[in-house]
């Protein structure tokens, strides 16, 4: 939008910054916690995002690979749909993306538990989440300016997850050091 946008990069860097950390700490601590939990107990993890989500996604399977956990890429596969010893994390701004609702659905029907990471609590998504992870958005002509088509939410997402992943290699009792091995490093 005209007369919004700055010249100075810093600017949107500050913006993104703020709105970023403002969603992840509003997320409920008692939603979080359900999750680690649900994702240690879980037989295996079934993760999807399509887009930019879907890279948010590739992200968060890979950081669970190197916690050693069992991953399952997610797909609309009938020999291998999510049970009721699975969870699936499904990651979708607007909770409305049709393939990020499909694998919701046929995570749902199989009877394991959905984590939904989204923007809109009121969303397809959202609904067929057994527990919601909610990153509340900003709106108006500086967002869209600043930070079009779910920017803030991807960032957010993004930063969420990786905390989780801390929290994991906590409870996991796994240093930086278990993680370089599984990644292939030697060092």
């Amino acid at each position: 939008m005209r007369g919004v946008a700055p010249t100075d990069p810093r600017l949107v860097h500050r913006y993104l910054l703020a709105e970023v950390t403002r969603a992840v700490e509003g997320v409920d601590p008692k939603v979080t916690a359900w999750a680690v939990a649900r994702l240690l107990k879980s037989r295996r993890i079934f993760v999807y995002g399509a887009g930019r989500s879907g890279f948010i996604a590739r992200c968060f399977t890979m950081r669970l690979k190197h916690l050693g956990l069992p991953i399952v890429r997610m797909s609309i596969d009938p020999t291998t749909p999510p049970g009721r010893e699975d969870c699936a994390v499904i990651i979708s701004g607007t909770g409305e993306t049709p393939s990020s609702v499909d694998y919701a659905n046929l995570a749902a029907s199989g009877g394991a538990p959905v984590i939904a990471l989204t923007a809109h609590e009121g969303s397809a998504v959202a609904r067929l989440g057994s527990k919601v992870i909610l990153l509340k958005l900003p709106t108006g002509a500086k967002q869209q300016a600043l930070a079009p088509l779910g920017t803030v939410f991807e960032e957010a997402a993004l930063v969420y997850l990786d905390g989780l992943v801390a929290v994991l290699m906590e409870k996991l009792q796994q240093s930086e050091g278990d993680l370089r091995r599984r990644h292939g490093f030697t060092r």
